[in-house]
């Protein structure tokens, strides 16, 4: 007789309690491939702008200056330093855009078309403070950063895929 067999658990109750912790131990064993890598990205306005719903494009056309205004009201993009990991993966990934390009485009605006460029700040803190003070302000930070912030509202999330730090300086 194999000496695997196992038994049948004949209470309701233990059933369930197996049943759950079966499905604990796959989700653990079983992740999708390269979601360890992976992070999302919130898109945060202040609470102004807080019944304004953006689409991936819409954010891109607001950061690259396409457009300035949502109804009557001014929108002012708050960018990251040029050194945070989140800013090569936002150019990247939702603007589609190189950093350099990224640079030249913006340069371009603001000389020839007299528009401001996206304010800028050092980090997520201090973005999420751009926001929360100023009307009209959309920024974006780490989820996990925005979900216990107050004073902002997140319009949008998007789970980026974490590249090397190697890959995305070359952009």
């Amino acid at each position: 007789m194999n000496r695997f067999i196992v038994k049948r658990i004949k209470t309701p109750a233990l059933r369930w309690v197996s049943l759950c912790l079966s499905i604990i131990l796959l989700s653990l064993f079983f992740r999708p491939a390269g979601a360890e890598n992976s992070r999302e990205i919130a898109i945060i306005v202040h609470p102004g702008l807080a019944g304004e719903v953006l689409s991936l494009e819409e954010v891109r056309r607001i950061y690259l200056g396409d457009v300035e205004f949502v109804g009557r009201r001014r929108l002012k993009p708050i960018d990251q330093s040029e050194d945070q990991e989140i800013r090569r993966q936002f150019l990247h990934e939702v603007l589609h855009i190189s950093k350099a390009d990224y640079s030249r485009h913006w340069m371009h605006l603001i000389f020839m078309g007299g528009t401001e460029g996206p304010i800028l700040r050092k980090d997520g803190p201090e973005v999420l403070q751009a926001v929360r003070e100023s009307e009209g302000a959309i920024g974006y930070v780490w989820a996990d950063e925005a979900m216990s912030a107050k004073g902002v509202q997140i319009v949008l999330r998007t789970r980026l895929k974490a590249k090397p730090l190697t890959q995305l300086n070359a952009l």
